[in-house]
């Protein structure tokens, strides 16, 4: 097994069961979105990630959004779904929808 944080961990395959139909997301994780807009390295990870979802079908979801600039880039670079203290706060999931990176201007899917 490879530790947390090593470069081969760009990614995590997250499944949720939908009302009507099961659903593929490629999570990006905090360590390739944290500091996104000066690390170079990183944007093309980012970028790359969002493509081969995008080619499986599958929608992207990016973790540690912190502030406004990095939600900007992701919604730039197409990703689906962001979560992040720039977003809200961790809460319980009863009753909530995932916030949408390319929905309204804080992130959060619309009402």
């Amino acid at each position: 097994m490879i530790p947390a944080g090593r470069a081969a961990s760009t990614a995590r395959i997250s499944v949720w069961h939908g009302r009507a139909s099961l659903r593929v997301y490629l999570k990006i994780d905090l360590e390739f979105v944290r500091h996104l807009g000066s690390n170079p390295g990183n944007q093309h990870l980012v970028k790359s990630i969002v493509y081969l979802a995008r080619g499986f079908g599958h929608q992207t979801i990016a973790e540690g959004v912190e502030d406004a600039e990095t939600l900007a880039l992701l919604r730039v670079y197409g990703v689906d779904y962001a979560q992040g203290f720039h977003i809200g706060l961790p809460a319980p999931a009863e009753g909530r929808r995932l916030s949408s990176a390319r929905s309204s201007s804080n992130g959060r899917a619309p009402d």
